[in-house]
């Protein structure tokens, strides 16, 4: 098969598909570094395959003859960053080799011999059909509380997506933090009726908030067998289910908290990293003294002291004293785009509750921790 594409498109795609390939310098021609290119209906299709997750993709396209082209991404992928040609065209030599031309360039790139990896396709009937940007503001506050290393538990290898009723949730845990954001889809957009719950590993997540970003309309969700579909327009992410779950999370989410501190998301980020790079350990212990009108932090170690401090917006159950781990403090911060954002907790010594204070009823989301003893 040959064929010519415009360059922009398919750089576009290929920097979608290098989230989904595995580089294995020892193996530059491994079927799971490679793109595979087929003759379609209205140019070409576009499919890969990681192990964990896969991806179908397509392009506009003049296509001639039939047959398959499977070129490493990567190496496709920097090529074309170096062309300023409009039009990238290839054709298949012999011997397992494929031209490319983009402009005055030309090159030369080794073909896969062999099958590709072909991907399932979804079931007929999504689960729920989610906003692309929603979708987006999901993963980002979702699933930050990723573990630091991935261990055997699968239920803190990624994160969990929750589709019940009207509403989908996505949430993450590394033991010492949960990280939790739902939205309500409205009217007719719902699941059926029940609980259900999916693990997704951190691969699939990252190129999930690729994709969510990449403009398209919207996501709709299926459920395989063995698989779960994620389809955004013309492209779809083919996950491996994880077999894992969460445990039952909802039992540590503090209910009722009648100490609340509210103050701004930007001032708090900015305290927090003024003061971070003083802090050692693996708790990245600070003193966090909150008055009813700033809340002070303080860090002390080998490396010296920091204070910061941020104005205190308002307050009730105030002066005391909190011990946090300002890196927890931080990825909240970091993960929101909201003006302010509120503390809450029954008592000094138990599990709190990070919010951002936000007018859209639309989304929930929230932070749980415990406060370092």
């Amino acid at each position: 098969m040959d064929f010519t594409t415009d360059r922009e498109a398919l750089l576009a795609e290929l920097n979608l598909f290098a989230g989904v390939v595995e580089n294995r310098p020892s193996d530059p021609l491994s079927m799971f570094s490679n793109v595979t290119f087929r003759p379609s209906e209205n140019g070409c299709e576009l499919t890969a395959s990681g192990g964990e997750i896969g991806l179908r993709s397509s392009i506009a396209a003049e296509t001639q003859g039939e047959g398959l082209l499977s070129v490493p991404v990567s190496l496709l992928a920097r090529w074309l960053k170096e062309g300023r040609a409009e039009k990238v065209s290839f054709h298949e030599t012999d011997q397992n080799w494929i031209q490319v031309r983009c402009g005055g360039n030309d090159t030369r790139i080794p073909g896969r011999v062999g099958d590709p990896p072909t991907l399932s396709d979804p079931p007929a009937d999504p689960l729920c059909t989610v906003p692309s940007e929603m979708f987006a503001t999901l993963l980002r506050s979702g699933s930050y509380a990723f573990p630091a290393a991935v261990d055997a538990s699968v239920a803190t290898a990624g994160a969990q997506i929750e589709v019940e009723g009207g509403s989908v949730r996505i949430v993450s845990s590394d033991h010492s933090r949960l990280a939790y954001s739902s939205a309500s889809l409205g009217d007719g957009d719902g699941a059926a009726d029940g609980k259900q719950a999916f693990g997704l590993g951190m691969k699939a997540i990252s190129e999930l908030t690729l994709l969510a970003r990449s403009g398209d309309s919207g996501m709709r969700f299926f459920e395989g067998e063995n698989h779960l579909f994620l389809e955004f327009g013309h492209r779809l992410l083919v996950c491996a289910k994880l077999a894992d779950r969460l445990p039952e999370y909802e039992h540590v989410i503090p209910r009722d908290c009648p100490i609340r501190i509210r103050t701004s998301r930007e001032g708090l980020l900015g305290a927090v990293q003024a003061a971070l790079p003083f802090s050692t350990g693996d708790f990245n212990r600070a003193k966090l003294d909150i008055g009813e009108e700033s809340i002070r932090i303080d860090v002390t170690s080998v490396r010296g002291e920091a204070i910061s401090e941020v104005e205190v917006l308002e307050a009730s159950g105030t002066p005391l004293t909190l011990h946090l781990n300002l890196v927890h403090l931080r990825d909240f911060a970091k993960s929101f785009d909201c003006e302010a954002v509120a503390l809450e907790f029954n008592t000094p010594d138990t599990a709190f509750i990070l919010r951002p204070v936000d007018e859209d009823d639309s989304i929930e989301h929230f932070c749980v921790g415990m406060p370092l003893v």
